[in-house]
């Protein structure tokens, strides 16, 4: 943070993100280390329906927008509208990276995910702003 003299008082002035830390933001880690543990908990047991699965990533999807609105707001400042959806995209993709529901559909192949994980982790560092 930088400093600038305004009437004679110290104002911080803010410094805009680099691209890595753009790139953290907009991922929502604790919804995705939540995801991957409950993932491995159904893995886990037997007999789990696929409906379980799907509802579970329903819920998480559903939860991330919530989670990263409470994370961004700031007393003043209009919600971090670009940041709550580019994290909504990146759970969603994660997901589809690691298999999730997805491994129940016939066309799923892990080498989508991870190639559209690459990729996508590229773009939202442009979008949004800082």
């Amino acid at each position: 943070m930088t400093y600038k003299a305004t009437l004679g008082v110290p104002v911080a002035e803010p410094i805009a993100d680099d691209y890595a830390t753009r790139v953290v933001k907009y991922i929502p880690v604790e919804i995705v280390a939540a995801f991957v543990t409950i993932d491995g908990i159904l893995q886990a047991a037997t007999a789990v329906a696929e409906s379980v699965h799907w509802l579970v990533f329903c819920a998480l999807l559903l939860l991330t927008p919530l989670y990263t609105w409470r994370l961004t707001t700031k007393e003043g400042l209009p919600p971090a509208y670009a940041q709550i959806g580019i994290s909504i995209a990146s759970f969603a993709v994660w997901v589809f990276a690691l298999g999730g529901p997805f491994k129940f559909l016939s066309w799923y192949n892990h080498a989508y995910g991870s190639v559209l994980l690459i990729i996508f982790t590229l773009i939202p560092p442009f979008l949004g702003g800082k």
